[in-house]
């Protein structure tokens, strides 16, 4: 399993590095070396400007309300003594945010107009008190080998948006999710990134649908990867995604329970889907996921929950194959026995209270 997910791996790197990109003149090209303002190269961009971040360490948030393709070789973004005012400052409550990447904001916090083709590449953003990056109102937002650690909320954040690739990235050391994506219902490539020892899940695909979660890894996190509807008002639920190829290991960090989301405190969960919909979980690597000690969402390996503590149903019509599972406790595959036309069949495991799972 271990061999053919590196090789399979090997071969979606190359075409990913291999898609094109929009073409950029010479003339659109802004470059930035240590000492200057990233925030400045930005306000005087043109749509669709390439922005070149050289080596080094750059103090400050970054605020991007228009198409750009942001670059870094090298570039680390880190908290300046007193953040710059943006719109993501006061949507989190002013906490912290490494990068906002935004449409125009209705006084509510929903959108009200989006912007078009964000591309962030190549930076790190660490040590922000929120998150690392905000995309929200994007209209095909893209996120390739970024890193983001050690920030105080979420390091990655796309809501609202479509079009959404997110590639080879790495999120570590977040006090949330490392990568969530949220109400975002426009066939998401969620695809070879790494996301581990986060306070939260390592990747969260809520209330979002149409997709696929692909060739990542997720491990020391509170849990791997969960597919969730919330019953949030407005949103037509989670799934139509496939995730497949994965490895997820290991993710046994106890989550405190944040009463003010509705979330229980849980831990030891492999992959999970809650109250999903025609989602195919096939061919992925799940091993020694424990359910740790007072949780409120059940762990183990794969499994299968109604969502009515968030407010949503049962899951549907998912389809749960050819897995390779082991070491997870207490099931390596579990049902809570809700829902409907979901089939568990062909995988390799050792327990399971679903009939035929194994």
């Amino acid at each position: 399993m271990r061999r053919r997910l590196a090789t399979v791996a090997a071969a979606a790197l190359t075409v990913a590095l291999l898609v094109p990109v929009a073409s950029v003149s010479a003339a659109s090209t802004i470059y930035v070396h240590p000492g200057q303002s990233i925030q400045a190269a930005i306000n005087r961009a043109p749509s669709g400007a390439l922005i070149s971040v050289e080596r080094g360490t750059y103090k400050g948030n970054l605020d991007v309300t228009r198409s750009v393709r942001l670059v870094g070789h090298h570039a680390v973004i880190v908290p300046a003594t007193k953040p710059t005012p943006n719109a993501c400052l006061a949507l989190v409550g002013g906490l912290g945010v490494g990068i906002c990447v935004h449409g125009t904001f209705n006084s509510d916090g929903s959108i009200a107009k989006s912007i078009s083709n964000v591309s962030v590449e190549g930076l790190t953003v660490r040590n922000f008190s929120g998150f690392g990056i905000i995309a929200a109102g994007v209209n095909g937002f893209r996120a390739a080998r970024v890193v983001t650690a050690h920030n105080g909320a979420m390091g990655m954040l796309v809501s609202s948006a479509s079009r959404v690739s997110l590639l080879y990235n790495r999120s570590y050391g977040n006090d949330a999710d490392g990568i969530q994506v949220d109400g975002s219902p426009a066939n998401a490539v969620i695809v070879g990134n790494a996301s581990y020892s986060n306070l939260g899940a390592g990747i969260l695909f809520v209330d979002s649908k149409g997709g696929r979660i692909e060739l990542n890894s997720t491990y020391g996190n509170c849990a791997g990867i969960v597919v969730v509807a919330t019953g949030t008002p407005g949103r037509s639920g989670a799934g139509d995604v496939s995730v497949r190829l994965n490895q997820v290991t290991a993710n046994n960090r106890p989550c405190p329970a944040m009463p003010d989301n509705g979330v229980p405190a849980y831990g030891g969960v492999g992959i999970a889907l809650m109250g999903a919909q025609n989602t195919v979980v096939a061919l992925n690597d799940v091993r020694d996921n424990v359910e740790q000690t007072g949780g409120g969402i059940t762990g183990g390996g794969i499994v299968l929950l109604d969502a009515a503590i968030f407010g949503a149903g049962a899951p549907t019509g998912n389809s749960v194959r050819l897995n390779s599972l082991s070491g997870n406790t207490p099931n390596d595959i579990y049902s809570d026995g809700t829902g409907t036309a979901n089939t568990v069949s062909g995988n390799t495991c050792a327990n399971s209270n679903v009939a035929g799972a194994c």
